[in-house]
């Protein structure tokens, strides 16, 4: 994400946290994104968006803690926003990004189908810049099936926000 919004012209700061070194830890990252230089070096405190990409760490985390009133919380899950909405002061956004992620890249590994979901609850970046920093990052090939799961993502997203203005039209 850092990288696509450099790419869009903007500043960006990615700062990873890992608490241990095996392959399938939870692991937490903050992202700035700003469109002037950022000179605060730290973990975001308040973000505007957090992304799940594992529900798992929700049963050990309040994945909410912190998160601006009227943020977004994007969770990779198969529960339906309905039922992790209730009583929150900040909107939630769920997808089964591991499905997508199983069926396209034909691996589990969810983190760039969440990207493109990202990009539908809010466009920080552009698309085509994503595509761009998804590129330099992978193969050719694996780079293409990741593209098409972020598509994915970022369509199954916003038709879900469609429904209730396009039955306003009718």
């Amino acid at each position: 994400m850092a990288k696509a919004a450099i790419v869009d012209g903007k500043w960006a700061q990615s700062l990873p946290y890992f608490s241990t070194e095996r392959r399938g830890s939870p692991v937490m990252a903050s992202v700035r994104i700003d469109n002037s230089p950022i000179w605060i070096k730290s973990f975001v405190q308040n973000p505007d968006l957090v992304a799940v990409t594992n529900e798992s760490v929700m049963k050990f985390i309040d994945v909410g803690e912190g998160l601006r009133e009227k943020g977004t919380l994007l969770i990779n899950t198969s529960k339906p926003e309905k039922q992790l909405q209730a009583g929150k002061p900040y909107t939630v956004h769920t997808i089964n990004a591991t499905e997508i992620a199983t069926q396209i890249i034909k691996s589990p590994i969810a983190n760039t189908v969440m990207l493109g979901a990202v990009l539908a609850v809010d466009d920080v970046v552009s698309f085509q810049s994503l595509t761009e920093a998804v590129k330099d990052a992978f193969p050719t090939e694996m780079a293409a099936r990741n593209i098409t799961a972020m598509e994915a993502a970022y369509k199954m997203i916003k038709e879900l926000e469609e429904p209730a203005t396009s039955l306003a039209r009718k």
